[in-house]
């Protein structure tokens, strides 16, 4: 199991880090709560309730599993990097569109989500094809 960790290092820490955002969501509450009264903030304060918070853990917990067992089967590494990329994706462009709709400089959350969709998309990029 410790050979599988070493070799998946990167799909385990991404997965921790998609599984703890989604813990994160459910925590706190009102991430995305500002008073702009436009529709698309209307929906993007819906992307912390707890049922899309729940599949980002679902996601995290596939991605950690894929990890620590090696999974090869029905090409799961690649189905688990792609599920992070597109979770991943959304979440960027939701922080980025909170950032330019409040007062004050980008934060630095949305920095490190923009960092892990670089590395995912160089993992996708480069990274072991099975």
């Amino acid at each position: 199991m410790w050979k599988n960790v070493r070799h998946n290092h990167f799909m385990l820490v991404t997965g921790l880090e998609t599984l703890l955002l989604g813990a994160y969501l459910i925590y706190v509450a009102n991430v995305f709560k500002e008073p702009i009264s436009d529709h698309f903030h209307h929906i993007i304060q819906h992307a912390q309730d707890p049922y899309v918070s729940i599949l980002l853990i679902i996601v995290g917990t596939l991605a950690v599993i894929v990890a620590v067992l090696d999974v090869h089967q029905f090409r799961a590494r690649r189905v688990a990097l792609v599920a992070m990329v597109m979770v991943w994706s959304v979440y960027f462009i939701l922080f980025m569109w909170h950032d330019f709709h409040t007062p004050g400089p980008m934060k630095f959350g949305t920095i490190l989500i923009g960092f892990v969709l670089v590395r995912l998309f160089a993992e996708l990029a480069w990274g072991d094809k099975t």
